[in-house]
């Protein structure tokens, strides 16, 4: 079956890569473990997948939904935690204002809306230097057809 997914999600991890300051990591795939820029988004997984009927007949439609999970991460060889947070609050709205200018993600899907579901976590590493990471998703909906 047709999916916006691969489009979508490439478009995102490109429209990040140029938003983001110079020197973050955009990675998709597997969380790491292990951060070494001073900011890192990761895209970990797609989530909440499901299709719906939407047409029938020779061009059968289909509603599809999804959620592409992302995290924030700031990290800082010091002990200033507020700045993390404030790191990461500033970068996810530079995000989410990009998101809204270009809503359909290069016209992959129907809309793409940012959602602040999870949580920001203040933490440190094991020298004790400070870290912050907001996890948080783009809720995605399309209509595709099926036998393309």
């Amino acid at each position: 079956m047709a999916s916006s997914i691969p489009g979508a999600v490439n478009y995102f991890v490109n429209l990040a890569a140029t938003i983001l300051p110079v020197g973050t990591t955009v990675w998709f795939g597997k969380a790491q473990t292990v951060y070494t820029a001073p900011l890192t988004l990761q895209i970990p997984s797609i989530t909440n997948i499901t299709h719906k009927w939407a047409e029938l007949g020779s061009q059968y439609k289909v509603e599809e939904e999804y959620r592409i999970q992302c995290q924030l991460i700031t990290y800082a060889g010091d002990l200033n935690f507020l700045q993390r947070m404030d790191d990461v609050f500033a970068n996810l709205r530079m995000l989410t204002v990009a998101l809204a200018a270009d809503y359909s993600l290069g016209q992959n899907i129907r809309v793409a809306l940012p959602v602040v579901e999870g949580e920001y976590m203040p933490s440190s590493d094991a020298m004790g230097r400070s870290m912050g990471s907001l996890l948080w998703y783009i809720d995605c909906q399309a209509r595709i057809l099926t036998l393309t």
